[in-house]
Order: structure tokens, then sequence, then C-alpha cells
């Protein structure tokens, strides 16, 4: 196997794993050789994914645990118990991720609080906890779930859309107080991906958000994996405190993108 391919030997925590893009991150480190924590609120989800991954990929590299992201204790027995499972961290996946919907003057203060606590104080718990793990190794890799959110916000997406601006700035902080410790921080960026979390919008909205998207299709949750994967190889080592869009051209365009040749 090639560098990128292979994850031989690594240890990985994948939050939110249960369904969607931790899923097949998840998938795809076990496919690259890791072993995986899934770590997810949704119990019964989780329990599913673990053993359809165990089926395919074999018992002893899969475990899970049932966490809530934005509960420091929680966040911190989640990355404890994988290291008693499978004696490290060496990858973590800050993949978990809520939206809340509504105009800034309707939201309510608890929708509001319940993403950033998810979205960045979840992230910022998780690698709190992951750091000093993978510092006892010589180093790993932290990859955060951003979003073309951060920098194309929609309206009535207030809280979701500071979520990911600052999970963003948090990727480049963290990008460079972990480093001599041998630790690389990323963060992907994802256009509209095919999630149980897109569902009402690719349904409703489609025709307008294709009409965005240059390469005239929404994102797949193996799209994000393969970028996942090769960020979390030593392919990747030179790389750290990059936000790396994955949209198909969304973010390139200020209109409706049209043929070169349309004479619409």
């Amino acid at each position: 196997m090639t560098e990128i391919e292979t994850l031989s030997g690594r240890i990985a925590v994948v939050t939110g794993g249960a369904q969607g893009i931790g899923f097949e991150i998840a998938q795809g480190l076990l496919g690259s050789g890791a072993s995986v924590l899934l770590a997810d609120r949704a119990e019964e989800e989780l329990e599913r994914a673990s053993r359809q991954l165990a089926a395919l990929h074999g018992a002893g590299r899969v475990a899970h645990r049932a966490v809530d992201v934005a509960d420091v204790v929680s966040a911190r027995a989640a990355l404890q118990h994988c290291f008693n499972v499978f004696g490290g961290v060496d990858i973590l996946i800050n993949n978990a991720g809520v939206v809340a919907r509504g105009y800034v003057a309707d939201m309510s203060p608890q929708d509001w609080s319940r993403v950033l606590a998810v979205n960045l104080t979840g992230a910022f718990l998780c690698s709190q906890a992951a750091i000093p793990l993978m510092g006892q190794r010589g180093g790993g890799v932290i990859l955060n779930a951003s979003s073309v959110s951060a920098r194309v916000p929609d309206a009535g997406l207030s809280a979701y859309c500071a979520s990911k601006a600052g999970v963003e700035v948090l990727t480049k902080v963290l990008a460079a107080e972990a480093a001599p410790l041998g630790i690389r921080v990323n963060a992907y960026a994802p256009g509209v991906t095919r999630t149980p979390m897109t569902e009402d919008i690719i349904a409703s909205r489609a025709d307008a958000k294709l009409r965005h998207i240059c390469l005239k299709r929404f994102g797949e949750p193996s799209d994000i994996a393969a970028l996942a994967v090769f960020l979390c190889s030593d392919a990747a080592r030179f790389i750290t405190g990059a936000v790396v869009a994955i949209d198909g051209g969304t973010m390139i365009v200020e209109h409706p993108w049209k043929p070169w040749n349309s004479h619409a």
C-alpha cells in the first residue's frame, strides 16, 4: 500500500460516527488499516453502525462509546475509553454537528447555545482531551468538520454558520499550539452533502443549490471520507492549519454558474 492508503496501526476516534459523513470516514479509516472508536449521542444508531463495521473489518478493530461532545466529562471519558480499549489515540475526527434553523430575531437562546456547544465547544473539548494522549505517542492528527457555510453563510443559519467559522479559527490556533507535539490539525469544509441533516434542503431546494455548484452534483459522504483518509495519512505530513473545501466548486463563483458556451 502507498503512504496515502495505509493507516495500519493507527487508532482513531470519530465523533458523530453513527451515520452520514462520520460513518463513511470511519469506514475509510478502517479500510486503510486503522482501528476506530465510534462516538455518538444516538445510542441505537451507534450500536448498529458498530456492528456493521465490525462485521466488515473485524470486531477487534471497532469499538463504540456514547458521548455528548459538549459535556467535558463525557468528552474526556470517550477519549479515555479509546485509550483503554486500543492503547492510544492517533487520530481524532471532530465530526459531530447539529443545526438549528431560524432567523436571529426568532431563534431561541437555547438553540443558539446548543449549536455552538456541539459544533465548536465539542471540537475544543475533544481536542483538549486528545492532545495529551497523542503526545504520549509522539504525535497525531486532528480533523475538524467545518462547512462552506463558514464563508458563504445562509440566512436562517446564524448559529450554524457562526459555529463553523469558529471551527476554522480554532483549527488554525490548535495547529500552531500542537505542532511542537507532532500533532497536525486541519479541517474539511463540505458543501451540500447527502446526509440525514441535509435531506430537507435537497428535497426542497435542489435546483437552486445545484445552480451554485460547478460540478453539478451534491457531495456524497464517501467524497469527504476520501479526503479525510488522505489528511490523516503520512502523504499529508506537511499539511497543518489548512481548511480544505470539498464543495464541487461552490465557493469559486459569485453567481449561478453557466457553461462556457451557454448563450442563456
